[in-house]
């Protein structure tokens, strides 16, 4: 998973990857505000339905982003 921030914002992006009842399973807010925010090889627990939850951890504005997601082999 990669979250590419829009630098010309001002806010910290971060996020979560939740499982199907809504519990976290993994959280990545390592990045200073307008870098990307990466997580490569995060395993899942099982099959099933997964939501990957994009937040502001500073800034009030708006945020463009683009998510990556890929299965199988980690990102580069």
């Amino acid at each position: 998973v990669a979250v590419t921030v829009n630098r010309r914002e001002q806010n910290d992006l971060a996020f979560r990857v939740h499982d199907a009842n809504g519990n976290v399973i993994t959280e990545r807010s390592s990045r200073l505000m307008g870098f990307a925010e990466f997580a490569n090889g995060i395993e899942l627990p099982a099959a099933g339905t997964y939501f990957i939850e994009v937040f502001a951890t500073s800034g009030v504005d708006s945020q463009a982003y683009q998510l990556v997601t890929q299965i199988g082999a980690p990102l580069p």
